[in-house]
């Protein structure tokens, strides 16, 4: 029904069933995708740290120096 309201075409059989396979198609990689996002974001968040950490001691080295 919303198909044809948008498109304003007539669905047919065979419309409907590619669109099924298609959305078949898209459901994995669409639930894998918040995951895949955090494990980047948990990765640049543990390389900063790293990074943060590394100045901080580089500092206080050159600081207990002088």
């Amino acid at each position: 029904m919303t198909y044809t309201l948008i498109a304003g075409e007539r669905l047919t059989v065979s419309k409907a069933f590619t669109a099924i396979s298609l959305f078949s198609q898209l459901q994995d990689p669409m639930t894998a995708l918040p995951g895949h996002v955090f494990a980047l974001f948990h990765g640049m968040s543990l390389e900063l740290l790293r990074v943060f950490v590394s100045n901080l001691s580089s500092s206080l080295c050159v600081n207990a120096t002088h």
